[in-house]
């Protein structure tokens, strides 16, 4: 993963590369930097081409590969940042962001945490037709009492996100997070015993 991170930061456009580079946690120095800089002068590498780059992504199935280490949500969170990428160039599909979602399914709280904190940057760059099918997603694979309070969390979130995107008319087509809490308050029963008491 370290290796496809440094081609997909190589891949942006130079004034674009900082940015790119805090997904990963660390901050690439630009060639302007280096002049305030102590250390030697390093020759810049070349830039890569983004359409070979993602050529090879779709041909070495990488997010199928990190979605199937689903025991190791680090390696899930790092590679949601590649998922970023592909996102910026249109090249997510829907089954993308199942094998993402799906990483989490059945999770201690503390590994949904890791993933979904990783999934929100990835979500602020999808479009509406994109949100709306995680959320498909979302109520296709919870059942009722399994909403814990990080998947709350991760669906206001969701909501948060995707409620602006909606242009059609001045109310919303969708209520998303709103329409699942009013189905667990409609039948607490069916809830897990955490939500139904709060």
């Amino acid at each position: 993963l370290r290796y496809i991170k440094k081609m997909a930061a190589r891949a942006e456009k130079k004034e674009e590369r900082r940015l790119f580079a805090t997904l990963w946690g660390k901050v690439v120095p630009l060639k302007g930097d280096r002049d305030r800089d102590d250390r030697p002068a390093e020759p810049e590498a070349k830039p890569v081409d983004p359409n070979f780059l993602l050529a090879w992504l779709e041909e070495k199935s990488v997010v199928e590969e990190f979605c199937s280490l689903e025991t190791h949500p680090d390696v899930v969170r790092h590679g949601v940042a590649i998922m970023v990428f592909l996102v910026e160039n249109g090249r997510l599909e829907p089954r993308h962001l199942d094998m993402v979602w799906d990483t989490s399914l059945g999770k201690h709280e503390s590994v949904k945490h890791v993933i979904f904190t990783a999934m929100m940057d990835l979500l602020a760059k999808c479009n509406i037709k994109q949100l709306d099918h995680l959320f498909d997603r979302i109520n296709a694979t919870v059942p009722q009492q399994d909403y814990d309070q990080e998947v709350l969390t991760f669906v206001y979130h969701l909501s948060l996100l995707a409620l602006p995107k909606q242009v059609e008319g001045n109310s919303p087509k969708r209520w998303y997070g709103v329409d699942i809490m009013w189905r667990l308050m409609q039948d607490s029963d069916q809830s897990s015993p955490a939500i139904a008491n709060k």
